[in-house]
């Protein structure tokens, strides 16, 4: 009968100490979602380099690397990002990925995800880039060519524009062209240094 109620008391700290477990990572879930929610709450996010975003900022918890901000039921938000050459990009977003180089440091980066479907988003994208931020027409012409044959059955197309901003700050596009499934994306990755 000990051996039988020994077993039912470990059986008992072990169901509770997986509970606690559970209850402080629902607990750091949603804090991280209160911190995403606050930061998305208006719609707009503005990335002013001359003074880089801090962690809170940009809603990363303490002890994270990266964060991906989106909204709830994948509702567009806008993205603003000031250069510190004067640059100004504006991009229609689904997701943001928030990088850091180590879980104490600030954000070092973001990948921006453009809001849109089809290939009118690959050259909309493009369009934009050649005239706001100095992409070669030539090259975002080739781009935007390779990506319509890519549901022609070849391979998948992913092709990396360089913007002409300057340093310290970078921008380069991905266009991505998903041969199988049709599908057509533009990421936007953003990176400062932050002395």
């Amino acid at each position: 009968m000990r051996a039988v109620l020994t077993a039912l008391a470990l059986l008992g700290l072990a169901v509770s100490t997986e509970g606690c477990n559970v209850t402080v990572g629902n607990n750091e879930r949603s804090a991280q979602r209160d911190a995403i929610s606050e930061v998305l709450a208006d719609g707009e996010v503005t990335l002013d380099l001359t003074d880089p975003p801090s962690r809170a900022d940009l809603g990363m918890q303490d002890g994270r690397e990266s964060v991906i901000l989106e909204r709830e039921g994948g509702e567009e938000f806008d993205v603003t990002v000031v250069f510190r050459d004067g640059t100004r990009l504006t991009i229609p977003a689904v997701t943001m990925g928030v990088y850091a180089d180590d879980p104490g440091a600030d954000p070092t980066s973001v990948t921006v995800r453009r809001a849109g479907e089809g290939l009118p988003v690959v050259e909309t994208a493009l369009d934009e880039a050649v005239s706001d931020l100095g992409v070669d027409r030539a090259e975002a012409d080739a781009v935007v060519e390779q990506s319509a044959r890519a549901t022609d059955g070849q391979a998948d197309v992913r092709r990396s524009l360089t913007a002409s901003v300057q340093p310290p700050d970078r921008l380069s596009l991905r266009t991505i062209a998903k041969a199988i499934r049709e599908e057509y994306a533009v990421n936007y990755t953003v990176e400062w240094d932050l002395s």
